[in-house]
């Protein structure tokens, strides 16, 4: 889902090098403002999921005996 916000944060950013009044600036400028802060919230959001799944899986791995979540294979 960051992928989509990414891409239209650089989208707007090359935008930005080719406007050629102040409106235009302004308008552009709360559009890059407003995509960043919904890129930076799904960001937080998918690092907080990430590490609750590794705090599950550590306490799985914990309850089973295990030691690795993976093991090396030769």
């Amino acid at each position: 889902m960051t992928a989509a916000t990414e891409s239209r944060v650089q989208e707007l950013c090359h935008k930005l090098l080719s406007l050629e009044t102040d409106a235009e600036l302004e308008s552009t400028l709360a559009e890059l403002r407003s995509a960043l802060r919904e890129h930076i919230r799904l960001a937080r959001n998918s690092l907080e999921e990430q590490t609750t799944t590794l705090f599950l899986l550590e306490a799985i791995l914990r309850s089973s005996g295990e030691s690795r979540l993976f093991s090396e294979e030769k």
